[in-house]
């Protein structure tokens, strides 16, 4: 056989291989997915990833202009005019903005490599197809939920408030409108020719110093939205008054937190103030997570307690010595019992969830228990996705695996391990102040 025939044979990494992610790197207590639900009676269109609503208006900016491009898809077969226009912004930012202008940005290291090698942004270098990342995948939902945009990305019933307010503050009357004559029906006309030779080309297509990019520069900084945008930003992010959100925000801005104040923190504190029926969904939220937080972290402590050994096998006998183990075996069920009673004030659903959720955990247990409990849960979860254990069995004990026996694990256990998106719609009230 030849020496390329052998090599042929052995495995091979894509350019991107995601490693730890790839072998289910998070959740490995499968507890995110009920969070996300609860999250939702909360902050229903947001998602924690979201920090800066203007993006939401560049989506709309870019919905306008690419709106006729709809059936048009870029030579890797999957590309769309939404992901070309962020090529357009994405490059524009990086090139000609100043430092500060992009801060924010998504997807700005990437471009950074792209243009250091003079290339321009395209699929394989940046993003194509799914729309999960960089600032169109990013705030797809809340756009869509707020009907800034529909399914296909073309622009919503409320994309027309959102983009005057834009070009008014930009003076670039006529953009949406594509008024004959007017700068915005120019810088429309100029992006959509953009979009689509973009979309041709395979890759970011105007001139890389030119009027195009020099203007969207300009004009699409992550937190360059002024006064009229601003207000209609605000408008979007409280939603209906009469709303969950509404209620939210309405909470949330008698005594705005700061930067950076833990989510469990505002929680507390918007509880104390709020009706009878948000309570009923704060309290959800605190108690689902005050027991998935100690789950979380119990068992991300038994994988350093793993990797500090010498031989870095534990096992259910040494259960008894981990003083973490023992501390959570006592506390566990009377949390999962909280969980369950708060969720079943929301609904019989939710309850359900919460109890399949946590059902593991449920009875008194001692730290032995608990240790073969989080083993066991964590294989199923495991085996659910497809994936290997973090932890490999050996001579009657448990390894855990190099990759990962570094955890981050807050010494707080009341510091949350789900967003629950208070911080993000917090976030989004100052933004537009």
């Amino acid at each position: 056989m030849s020496t390329a025939a052998l090599l042929s044979q052995f495995p091979r990494l894509s350019q991107y291989d995601p490693g730890v992610t790839g072998e289910g790197g998070l959740d490995p207590m499968g507890l995110a997915s009920v969070a996300d639900r609860i999250a939702d009676l909360l902050a229903p269109g947001l998602r924690a990833r979201m920090s800066q609503p203007r993006f939401v208006t560049l989506s709309a900016v870019g919905a306008v202009a690419g709106q006729q491009l709809t059936d048009l898809v870029a030579t890797d077969g999957s590309t769309t005019f939404d992901i070309a226009f962020e090529w357009l912004v994405v490059e524009a930012l990086v090139r000609l903005a100043q430092t500060d202008d992009a801060a924010g940005l998504p997807g700005s290291q990437k471009a950074r490599r792209a243009i250091a090698t003079r290339e321009r942004l395209n699929a394989h270098n940046y993003l194509r197809g799914a729309r999960v990342f960089g600032f169109t995948g990013v705030y797809r939902p809340f756009s869509i939920s707020e009907r800034v945009i529909d399914a296909q990305g073309a622009p919503g019933p409320r994309a027309e408030a959102l983009v005057d307010a834009w070009e008014r503050d930009n003076d670039l009357s006529g953009y949406f409108t594509d008024r004959p004559g007017s700068r915005g029906s120019s810088l429309r006309r100029d992006l959509s020719n953009a979009i689509e030779q973009s979309l041709r080309d395979g890759q970011c297509a105007a001139p890389p110093t030119g009027q195009l990019m020099r203007r969207l520069a300009v004009t699409t900084t992550p937190r360059g939205a002024r006064t009229r945008e601003r207000r209609e930003l605000r408008k979007l992010v409280v939603g209906d008054d009469e709303g969950v959100r509404g209620a939210m925000t309405d909470l949330l801005l008698r005594d705005l937190p700061a930067l950076g104040t833990p989510e469990h923190e505002i929680a507390e504190s918007l509880f104390a103030q709020a009706s009878a029926q948000m309570r009923i969904r704060l309290r959800a939220a605190i108690d689902y997570e005050d027991c998935a937080t100690l789950i979380n972290n119990v068992f991300r402590r038994l994988l350093v307690h793993s990797g500090a050994q010498a031989n870095g096998v534990v096992s259910s006998r040494d259960a008894g010595g981990m003083e973490h183990l023992r501390s959570a075996a006592h506390q566990l069920h009377r949390r999962v019992s909280r969980a369950e009673e708060s969720a079943a004030a929301y609904d019989d659903t939710l309850a359900f969830q919460v109890s399949s959720a946590f059902e593991a955990f449920a009875s008194p247990m001692k730290a032995e228990d608990l240790f073969e409990t989080l083993i066991g849960r964590h294989a199923a979860v495991q085996a659910a996705k497809g994936k290997r254990t973090w932890l490999d069995e050996i001579a009657g004990g448990w390894c855990v695996r190099p990759q990962y026996r570094e955890q981050v694990v807050h010494d707080d256990d009341s510091m949350w391990v789900h967003p629950m998106r208070i911080a993000t719609l917090a976030q989004f009230l100052r933004e537009t102040r």
